[in-house]
């Protein structure tokens, strides 16, 4: 094996490594969203938990959402992990 093949081959290692980094984050953020309490919802700077408070369908609803927008980034980040 000569050097660019290796330099290569660890380059694939250090993006798989990074990838695999970003994948298991998502899967621990997303057991937190659906085996916790989700309490607050902040947009940009404002935090607005308060207004939902008295809302749980829209918590429920926002929760869902931000699951599922998880399950579909991490499908894509493992689909590209596949392909290395």
């Amino acid at each position: 094996m000569d050097t660019k093949t290796l330099e290569y081959m660890g380059a694939r290692v250090d993006k798989a490594r990074e990838l695999q980094k970003r994948i298991d984050d998502i899967n621990n953020r997303m057991d937190k969203l659906e085996n916790g309490e989700l309490r607050s919802i902040a947009f940009g700077f404002r935090n607005i938990s308060d207004f939902f408070t008295d809302t749980p369908k829209i918590i429920k609803e926002i929760k869902a959402a931000a699951i599922n927008a998880y399950c579909n980034h991490r499908d894509s980040l493992q689909k590209e992990f596949d392909e290395l």
